[in-house]
């Protein structure tokens, strides 16, 4: 037996070894139980081993024969990055979880693996990108199924490179194969790097839109304690069924320019008048320049949404509310913002983006952009 001075200057040791997550083991393995390791004076579960890769037996990511023919057949290996017959946001999108809440490195954290639930149609994931602080190798597996329940030999690689920190913003992580994620399935995460602390990442900001829901997850090596979260943007092709309904208000208001101070906007029978612009204004996506000006992008620091970004006061922002069913849009400086009620800052922060495609005339004016790819 060993009295209560000696348990709390050596709790754990070999011949009392201590459960997972309890503390003391001093960076002794075998003052763990079972198969447990010592990390951070913390008893965890050994982090898994780098998958061994499949050979992908998924969509390249080059043009079919049949493109140019007007159609996107996503299910035929035809998306955005790939072919003109496709188009945002019908034929592809992206979702991020960059822009909302605080962001964080970690000296100790070389990984992270998270699920996405798949929504009501098939998608094909092709690239991600991230804020990457360090040169270092990097890898993305995916799998069927949450990572919860992986096995080594069930991941397939899509993305092995060493990247190189870039100055500013992101890094693009471009797949080097399409995967498969049928309509309500799981799809299993996992981002390995080489170099501890290179990569940022949030807690507790699961992000969502009608295509899917990005869960929280675990950082590598296991053993944190709590929810954290893929900090960046997923991008993948769509394949809506072929028969979409469509009932088009021919006074229904779309965006078209979305920019601070030169705002564009029109009604579908004004757009159906002049059938030359019809194609331009038919493939713009306002959601992803709203994106750019967004509050949580343009203002990072009053939003909190990144550590490591400068905010410039007298930057304009946009944002989209609706009120009784009719759109405002805002437009107003990171100053200004900085300067209201925290509620008024949260709101602003936290807006819905996806609000925007509401707005698009490939939505709003399907009759009108019927076609139009």
């Amino acid at each position: 037996s060993r009295r209560r001075s000696e348990y709390n200057s050596n709790r754990c040791t070999a011949d009392c070894k201590c459960w997972e997550n309890e503390e003391g083991c001093n960076g002794k393995d075998d003052a763990c139980q079972g198969s447990l390791i010592c990390v951070s004076n913390h008893c965890v579960i050994p982090p898994p081993t780098a998958p061994t890769p499949i050979p992908p037996s998924i969509t390249p990511l080059v043009p079919t024969a049949t493109c140019g023919n007007g159609v996107c057949e996503v299910h035929g290996g035809e998306g955005c990055a790939s072919c003109e017959d496709c188009s945002f946001p019908r034929n592809c999108n992206s979702i991020s979880t960059h822009f909302s809440g605080p962001k964080y490195l970690d000296d100790s954290v070389n990984g992270i693996m998270f699920d996405v639930k798949v929504g009501e149609i098939d998608l094909f994931f092709y690239a991600i990108d991230m804020f990457i602080k360090a040169d270092t190798m990097t890898q993305v597996y995916l799998k069927n199924g949450s990572y919860v329940a992986s096995v080594e030999d069930d991941w397939i690689l899509v993305f092995s490179r060493f990247i190189t920190e870039p100055q500013v913003g992101m890094t693009e992580l471009l797949f080097d194969s399409k995967f498969y994620a049928p309509a309500g399935s799981t799809v299993g995460f996992f981002i390995d790097f080489e170099v501890k602390g290179s990569f940022v990442f949030s807690i507790n900001k699961a992000a969502s839109n009608t295509d899917m829901t990005v869960q929280t997850g675990e950082l590598l090596p296991r053993g944190f304690l709590g929810e954290y979260d893929f900090s960046g943007n997923i991008y993948y092709d769509r394949a809506p069924p072929t028969q979409a309904s469509c009932t088009e208000d021919s006074d229904g208001l779309i965006f078209g320019r979305v920019f601070p101070g030169n705002m564009l906007d029109g009604t579908c029978a004004k757009l159906a008048k002049y059938p030359q612009y019809i194609d331009l204004v038919c493939s713009l996506d306002p959601k992803i320049e709203a994106l750019r000006h967004s509050p949580s992008n343009l203002c990072p620091q009053t939003c909190k949404s990144s550590l490591y970004e400068l905010e410039i006061p007298s930057a304009l922002f946009l944002g989209l509310i609706e009120r009784k069913g009719t759109p405002i849009v805002y437009e107003k400086s990171c100053a200004w913002l900085s300067l209201q009620k925290e509620k008024v800052i949260q709101v602003a922060c936290n807006l819905d983006l996806s609000l925007w495609d509401k707005y698009a005339a490939s939505s709003a004016c399907c009759d009108t952009c019927k076609g139009v790819n």
